[in-house]
């Protein structure tokens, strides 16, 4: 009964945590980290950022890490290059 507890209290925890959930500014910030000239886009549930220091401008799609302890949602883990 009380690992039942306890794993009940760690998924509400897990749940409402903060860096497992980012809005868009954050987002936005997590992007320019990683490429400060980049403009952040989210069209149709993609993610995607414009190096427009470029001619013609590179456009990358946005992969971000899951969240958790030691990251938070709005960090980048990828950049794939589409164009």
């Amino acid at each position: 009964m009380r690992n039942l507890v306890i794993a009940i209290g760690l998924l509400i925890g897990l749940s409402s945590c903060k860096s497992c959930t980012s809005t868009y500014a954050s987002r936005k910030t997590g992007v320019q980290k990683v490429c400060p000239k980049c403009i952040y886009i989210n069209s149709e549930m993609m993610d995607i950022a414009v190096d427009t220091t470029e001619q013609p401008n590179i456009i990358y799609k946005v992969i971000f890490k899951a969240g958790g302890v030691y990251y938070t949602a709005s960090d980048v883990e990828q950049l794939v290059k589409i164009q």
